[in-house]
């Protein structure tokens, strides 16, 4: 009786080992996948953070296009405007010479 209790108390010994490698084995293959899991997120992340680095050089050239033809615009309108001074100048100082040419006469 002695050895019947002994072999079904080391049967159970068995199985409780069976049992605890057959969880750490899921658990190390969960870890796994974990891991596989945060591998591919951080690709993806690095993926977009490299898009997200390219836009933005996109966009900061884009704005520095932007500026440089609003300040050759600028000097475009100072030139065309200081033009039309000029010409609204000779305009009166011409009809100030024909004023003054009518008084003479």
């Amino acid at each position: 009786k002695f050895s019947e209790e002994k072999e079904l108390l080391q049967g159970e010994l068995e199985a409780g080992r069976k049992a605890r490698l057959e969880e750490k084995s899921e658990a190390q293959r969960a870890i796994a996948r974990l891991e596989e899991d945060l591998a591919a997120e951080r690709k993806a992340k690095a993926e977009e953070l490299r898009n997200l680095q390219v836009m933005l050089t996109e966009a900061q050239e884009a704005k520095k296009a932007i500026e440089q033809q609003n300040s050759s615009g600028n000097e475009q309108m100072a030139e065309e405007f200081a033009k039309y001074r000029q010409s609204v100048q000779d305009l009166e100082a011409s009809q100030d010479k024909m004023l003054a040419e009518e008084r003479e006469k």
